[in-house]
C-alpha cells in the first residue's frame, strides 16, 4: 500500500485489509512525504500489529513510482500471491478469499468494483469484458487495488522489468504489471464480482474514470499524444519481457514509429487493443483517421 496524505481514510482501509477472511495477510507500506499524519499513523500502528510492515528504501515521488518501490523492496518470501492496495478504499471481507480461490484456476485476478461517492448513489464500475489478444497495451485489467498474482507470477513480471531504462516512465503499475504478466504468458481472470468499494473523492490519482470531466481528460491525452506515448512505453517494457513474441515487438515498433508501416500494423491490430466494443470502435477510427 503506497500512502500520501490518506489520513482522512486509512484507518477504515487499513482494517478492511487486516480483517479479510479465511486467509492470512501481512501488509507492506510505504509513505510519500504525507503532511497529514498518515506517515506517523501508520508508524504507530506498525509498533502495535507485527503483520504491517513499513518500507523506507527506494524512492517515490509519484504514486506508480511509491507502488514500484513497493515492489522492488518488500520481503514477499513467506508470501503465496502479492496484491495492491489503495490508500482510501474498503476492501470486502472476502475479497482476498474470493480471490485466493480464483487463483487456482489462473496466475493473477482483478475484479469489477463498487464505486462510492459522499454525495451521489454508488455505481458498479465494469472491466471485466472478454479480454482480446493484446489489450494489455492500451489499458489495464481493471483498479490495480483489486489486482492478486501468484507470488512467482509477480516475482517474474517485476523481475522481467526491475532494471529496464523505461521502468521509472511506466504510466501506472497496474497497467505495467498486467501488461508483462499477459505478455510474459500468464493467465489472468478479470472477475464480474466487485471485490471491493472503490472511493471517490477529488484526491483520487485515477478514479472511476466516469462522467463529463473524465471524458474530456481521456480525449485530451487522446489528441494531445500523450496516450500513445503511454502505450508506447507500455509496448516495449512488455516486448522487452516477452523476447519471441514478433507480433508484439511489431506492435511496440508501431506505438513508437509513426509510419505508413506503423500505421497499417496498428489498423491491422486494431480489433485486438481494447476489451469493450465501443473503445474498440473508437481507437479503430482514431487509428483510421489518423488521429492515434
Amino acid at each position: 500500500m503506497a500512502t500520501h496524505n490518506g489520513r482522512e481514510f486509512i484507518e477504515a482501509q487499513v482494517m478492511s485489509i487486516l480483517q479479510q477472511q479465511d486467509v492470512e495477510v501481512l501488509l507492506f507500506t510505504s509513505d510519500d512525504d504525507s503532511t497529514d499524519g498518515t506517515r506517523q499513523w501508520m508508524d504507530a500502528f506498525a509498533d502495535r500489529d507485527d503483520r504491517v510492515t513499513i518500507i523506507r528504501e527506494g524512492r517515490g515521488g509519484t504514486a506508480p513510482r511509491n507502488f514500484l518501490r513497493l515492489a522492488l523492496h518488500a520481503d514477499l518470501a513467506d508470501a503465496d500471491a502479492v496484491g495492491f492496495v489503495d490508500q482510501d478504499d474498503i476492501w470486502l471481507p472476502n475479497k482476498l478469499a474470493r480471490q485466493w480461490a480464483s487463483l487456482q484456476r489462473a496466475d493473477a485476478v482483478s475484479s469489477d468494483v463498487i464505486a462510492f461517492y459522499r454525495d451521489r448513489p454508488s455505481q458498479v464500475i465494469r472491466k471485466s469484458q472478454p479480454q482480446r489478444r493484446f489489450d494489455y497495451l492500451c489499458e489495464s485489467g481493471g483498479p490495480g487495488c483489486t489486482f492478486l498474482l501468484r507470488r512467482e507470477a509477480f516475482d517474474h513480471v517485476i523481475g522481467s522489468v526491475r532494471d529496464h531504462p523505461l521502468l521509472p516512465h511506466a504510466p501506472a503499475h497496474d497497467w505495467l504489471v498486467y501488461a508483462v504478466a499477459r505478455a510474459l504468458g500468464y493467465s489472468w481472470f478479470i472477475d464480474p464480482d466487485p471485490t471491493m468499494a472503490y472511493r471517490q473523492h477529488g484526491g483520487n490519482v485515477i478514479g472511476a474514470n466516469v462522467g463529463i470531466s473524465h471524458a474530456r481528460k481521456r480525449a485530451k491525452r487522446l489528441f494531445s499524444g500523450e496516450f500513445r506515448s503511454q502505450c508506447t512505453t507500455i509496448a516495449r517494457l512488455a516486448a522487452d519481457a516477452a523476447h519471441d513474441d514478433s507480433d508484439l515487438a511489431e506492435l511496440a515498433d508501431a506505438f513508437a514509429q509513426p509510419s505508413r508501416a506503423s500505421h497499417l500494423a496498428l489498423t491491422r491490430m486494431s480489433g485486438e487493443l481494447r476489451r469493450r466494443p465501443r473503445d474498440r470502435r473508437i481507437l479503430q477510427a482514431l487509428i483510421a483517421s489518423g488521429l492515434f
